[in-house]
């Protein structure tokens, strides 16, 4: 690729830091950087929460990254710049959970292209997001979008099916290894 198409791929435990990935991006024949911040905040149903909490499947997560930035630059052939950028760890009231940033000539592009990475990432990315309260109970939380998702083929429907039964089948087997050592 030439010099002025860069996609830039993280997960961090680090704040992430929107103003220099803007910059890595950011080309002389580029008219439109677009910018997606994602932050926490600080309620939830009724519910006062104090931070975030992501656990990721890292490398199925940058995988799953890299196909939608590809899926990107096919359906926008004039994307110059794409970032995909998600935190893990805790994440404070205010700070960013993920960040996408993505140039462009011109606008339209771009601005579609974030809302795509955005809605394609919670519908296909292995991240896990745990809420805090200020009850200090928490609660792990699903994107309505992961279990609902149009993009999913049967095939992905079926490793998830098959993800669920070996996750099942895991626990029944621990169980009877208990089982046999106590008896």
């Amino acid at each position: 690729m030439s010099s002025d198409h860069e996609t830039i791929l993280q997960l961090t435990d680090d704040k992430i830091p929107l103003g220099d990935l803007v910059e890595r991006v950011s080309y002389a024949s580029c008219g439109a950087v677009a910018t997606f911040s994602g932050t926490t905040r600080d309620n939830f149903g009724g519910k006062e929460v104090v931070e975030l909490f992501y656990e990721a499947y890292d490398e199925m997560a940058l995988k799953e990254m890299a196909k939608i930035a590809a899926a990107v630059r096919a359906k926008w052939e004039d994307v110059r710049g794409i970032v995909i950028v998600h935190r893990k760890g805790l994440v404070p009231v205010k700070e960013a959970s993920v960040v996408i940033v993505v140039s462009s000539p011109h606008r339209g592009a771009s601005m579609d292209a974030v809302k795509f990475i955005i809605n394609t990432l919670k519908e296909t990315v292995p991240i896990w997001k745990k809420e805090i309260y200020s009850s200090g109970l928490p609660s792990w939380k699903q994107n309505a979008e992961f279990l609902t998702s149009d993009v999913m083929t049967s095939r992905q429907n079926t490793q998830r099916s098959n993800w669920g039964l070996c996750v099942a089948a895991a626990g029944v087997a621990l169980a009877l290894v208990y089982s046999s050592r106590n008896e």
